[in-house]
């Protein structure tokens, strides 16, 4: 059996999910992959993030028994957008940062100095966090916790990320 679906009405759905909707601001359905009576919608997301600017992050959602829901609050980081080419595969960071050990953890995992290269792999959507998994050049790695809010004069974590619109 065949199933065809209207992406404008998949999208408008997909944006009324919980706390994606806070997160994601431009949604862009990239595959449906359909099982019999479990459906899982891949998104990628392109939105302006508090902490690094503006960046894509897919997460992969699940329709069952009816119901539309986030199938993991994790997602895996696509692309932060940087000035300049090429554009580095270990940016700097701009500030000290501290890390936590996992996602949902209060404990701390250390700091990041200024001017360390990392990398960018996963994003974590909780109901009031939002934290992005750093990956340095020598293995360390950590969870770094988003700002909820803009900070006038405050510019995203990374060099050569801002903000834009």
């Amino acid at each position: 059996m065949r199933y065809r679906f209207d992406v404008d009405v998949v999208v408008a759905v997909l944006l009324d999910v919980g706390e994606l909707h806070d997160f994601c601001t431009d949604p862009h359905l990239v595959r449906v992959r359909i099982a019999p009576e479990d459906f899982h919608f891949f998104i990628r997301e392109r939105v302006m993030s508090h902490a690094l600017g503006n960046i894509e992050a897919g997460f992969t959602l699940k329709y069952k028994n009816k119901t539309l829901a986030i199938a993991s609050r994790s997602g895996t980081m696509h692309k932060i957008y940087m000035v300049g080419n090429p554009q580095p595969s270990y940016p700097k960071l701009r500030y000290s940062v501290d890390l936590y050990t996992s996602q949902t953890s209060s404990r701390r995992a250390g700091v990041l100095q200024k001017r360390t290269p990392v990398k960018i792999t996963k994003v974590y959507v909780g109901p009031k966090l939002v934290r992005f998994l750093l990956t340095t050049g020598s293995g360390k790695r950590g969870w770094y916790q988003s700002r909820t809010s803009y900070i006038y004069g405050r510019q995203p974590i990374l060099e050569g990320t801002f903000y834009a619109g």
